[in-house]
């Protein structure tokens, strides 16, 4: 890989993580963003997340030190089964004949 274009990602990177800590910002505050847009980052997030783990790489999908409370985890959780047509038994059996925790 030639110099200018290690450069060149390295600013695109930079760019987006200072994209992604600004939007997280806004969110927090309370400024919002259009519904289409919001499930658009969520989409997103949940594909990277899941295709890290499926590569090996451990993690927790939120932030260490977070602040959310487990009401709204679960509320989050429960609409994303609910999108996919999974019921809590089943995301279960699915751990348990996986090995995943």
């Amino acid at each position: 890989m030639n110099v200018h274009f290690e450069e060149v990602a390295m600013a695109d990177t930079d760019s987006l993580e200072q994209a992604a800590q600004r939007v997280a910002a806004a969110l927090r505050s309370g400024q919002g963003l259009s519904v289409e847009t919001a499930q658009e980052l969520f989409t997103a997030g949940v594909g990277a997340f899941a295709a890290r783990r499926l590569d090996g790489k451990g993690g927790s999908p939120l932030r260490q030190g977070h602040d959310l409370p487990a009401t709204d985890i679960a509320i989050t959780t429960t609409a994303m089964l609910e999108d996919v047509n999974i019921a809590i038994f089943e995301l279960g059996l699915w751990q348990s004949m996986a090995g995943t925790k």
